[in-house]
């Protein structure tokens, strides 16, 4: 994980881990805001666009900038077995409600009891 230079003073959250899985515009900006105070950050995009069926956002240069992403097909089981890892080694997971099938649905990858945080951002609150 990245590390602050020696002489910088460590930011708030140098160390933990946030897996953002959602296309809606408050999961960005909440993994925004967590990868200004030092948080590592890791953008789950989708290859099958059938995961996410909008592009991820309007302005994707700045919603993006100071993570890492990572683009997966949950189809593949290989890539929904590294999310499982992710979301278990993650000190912070933030979902959206786009990301319902792969957060909440039949066969779930984000179990609340897997992940320390489980943030879901909904964009017209829950239902």
């Amino acid at each position: 994980m990245p590390t602050d230079p020696p002489d910088k003073a460590p930011t708030p959250l140098a160390g933990k881990l946030v897996l953002e899985i959602g296309a809606r515009c408050g999961v960005a900006v909440a993994g925004s805001l967590f990868a200004q105070t030092g948080a590592t950050v890791v953008s789950v995009e989708a290859i099958n666009r059938g995961d996410f069926p909008e592009p991820k956002w309007l302005h994707r240069e700045v919603m993006a900038a100071g993570k890492l992403s990572l683009a997966l097909d949950t189809a593949v089981k290989s890539d929904r077995e590294l999310l499982e890892r992710l979301v278990r080694a993650s000190d912070i997971v933030l979902t959206s409600s786009d990301a319902d099938p792969l957060a909440y649905g039949s066969g779930s990858l984000v179990d609340a009891n897997a992940c320390k945080v489980l943030g879901n951002l909904s964009a017209f609150g829950g239902t």
